[in-house]
């Protein structure tokens, strides 16, 4: 199915969640905000929450500095 990552439009396996989508794209990690469809999803949501086509998910990582 295709759905849209910081803007491009990926394919993807049908039924993944969040979580199953991060860990394979080696994406897991404590400094990430997730956004689905304009929502930030709670991290303790990431691995009930089930992508649909057409969704719209930005990765957002955390960066520190100064």
């Amino acid at each position: 199915m295709l759905i849209k990552i910081n803007g491009t439009e990926s394919e993807i396996a049908d039924n993944l969640t969040i979580h199953s989508l991060l860990s394979a794209r080696n994406t897991m990690g404590t400094a990430i905000i997730i956004e689905l469809n304009g929502k930030i999803i709670d991290r303790e949501l990431w691995e009930n929450t089930k992508l649909n086509p057409d969704d719209s998910l930005e990765v957002i990582r955390m960066i520190g500095g100064g």
